[in-house]
């Protein structure tokens, strides 16, 4: 029986009550950070609660330079986040089918961790400037192309900037959503025996 992403990644974020999550990853009182943003975005009350619970999940899981990443996103350097949706993760799923992987939990994580920081820029872009720009290079070293409010990864491969989901503020940084996840590098194939 195939494991979807979904699942498994619901398993890892059933596993980090979202309490605890919210207390150990603030920030210091006076930083109001991307991790907070994203936490309350995702939270009660949000128009899009429960829309970043695979994001949230990534992040937070205890992997090899994972918290490396979490630290530097809760910290005061100033960052712009490009945040996929649950939808693009699920929508990823297929993708990762093909590689030859059950699940993205099978994937290396320095892959993930890659591909995670090709979601995150160095600075303060509010949409303006990402609208304003043809390029913008990730944390990765690599860029995401920009036309029409569409962001094209390294694998020629398109996400949609969500309106009404832009400009997420924070002390250190903003949040805009997207419809895709990005991917600078397409893995090595899997082992397979999914079934």
């Amino acid at each position: 029986m195939k494991t979807t992403i979904r699942a498994t990644i619901a398993a890892i974020a059933l596993s980090l009550p979202m309490a605890t999550l919210a207390d150990d990853h603030r920030g210091p009182k006076d930083n109001y950070s991307v991790v907070d943003a994203a936490l309350a975005v995702n939270g009660e009350g949000s128009p899009f609660k429960g829309s970043f619970d695979t994001l949230i999940a990534l992040l937070t899981e205890d992997v090899p330079g994972r918290a490396d990443i979490l630290n530097a996103l809760d910290g005061k350097r100033q960052y712009t986040v490009f945040a996929p949706t649950d939808d693009a993760f699920a929508a990823l799923e297929q993708t990762v089918l093909t590689l030859g992987y059950c699940s993205l939990a099978d994937l290396d994580p320095q892959v993930v961790n890659t591909v995670l920081l090709y979601h995150v820029a160095h600075g303060r872009r509010d949409s303006s400037d990402v609208l304003g720009s043809s390029r913008i290079r990730m944390l990765t070293g690599d860029f995401l192309k920009h036309k029409s409010a569409v962001l094209t990864d390294n694998l020629m491969r398109d996400a949609e900037l969500i309106p009404g989901a832009l400009d997420v503020e924070a002390d250190n940084g903003i949040i805009h959503a997207i419809k895709a996840v990005v991917l600078p590098i397409l893995p090595d194939p899997g082992p397979g025996g999914c079934s």
